[in-house]
């Protein structure tokens, strides 16, 4: 009794509301309507998670889940996305959490997208930046990452997820560097990277300005490839 009584007490903080995953009202209501005719907490699961990986990938700020419901229709990062994700979950009372892992675009993304877009261009897409990614995590029998940052008109490039509820399933076309675990919580180191914590002290002063540059650079890029998706009706 001892063991299921601290079992239960550890669980509760991943039903709770935080600060990025808030349950609000809305949130409460948005993860009831996506999830309905849900017979059982795998296909709520299931549900939920192939409504948040069709929500468009890219570059944004890092949005708490009632934010996230007023851009719904924007690009959002890993991190927006799993917020509004797990926070649809413990609306439910299905356990969840964040989980964290350094990761960097990997060689064959970076080919593949050259060969989409800069084949016949002196201009090729590098990227060496190391980035924290987040995914969301939840508790079904066990612990399974329910990873749904990569949407489907991004096919041209990444393989893109499907999920049964029980297995593990992970972002494509990154390489993981390090897993840093769990968490209740997007935690603050994540937070201040996006926020352009990586920039030099002398360029700290126009970070915003940086940073609005590169999200819209980047998600001119990802349009460009959404185009050729459906082009190619992947």
């Amino acid at each position: 009794m001892k063991i299921l009584w601290c079992f239960a007490l550890s669980m509760d903080e991943y039903l709770r509301s935080s600060y990025y995953a808030n349950i609000t009202r809305e949130v409460a209501v948005f993860a009831k309507r996506i999830s309905d005719g849900a017979k059982n907490k795998a296909e709520i699961a299931v549900k939920i998670f192939n409504f948040i990986r069709d929500l468009k990938f890219g570059a944004s700020p890092i949005y708490r889940a009632s934010q996230v419901l007023e851009h719904l229709d924007k690009p959002l990062i890993c991190a927006s996305k799993a917020a509004l994700q797990v926070a649809c979950y413990r609306a439910l009372g299905i356990p969840s959490r964040f989980y964290v892992w350094k990761v960097r675009v990997s060689d064959r993304t970076v080919q593949k997208i050259n060969e989409l877009l800069f084949t016949n261009s002196k201009r090729k897409f590098r990227s060496n930046l190391i980035l924290y990614h987040v995914a969301a995590e939840v508790f079904i029998e066990r612990w399974v990452i329910s990873d749904a940052t990569i949407d489907k008109s991004l096919c041209s490039v990444f393989r893109i997820s499907s999920w049964d509820g029980k297995s593990d399933v992970f972002m494509d076309g990154f390489d993981y560097l390090e897993d840093l675990g769990s968490f209740k919580d997007i935690p603050e180191f994540v937070v201040k990277l996006n926020k352009g914590s990586f920039l030099p002290f002398y360029l700290r002063p126009f970070r915003s300005l940086i940073i609005k540059s590169f999200n819209k650079k980047l998600n001119l890029l990802f349009d460009r490839l959404r185009d050729i998706s459906k082009n190619i009706g992947c």
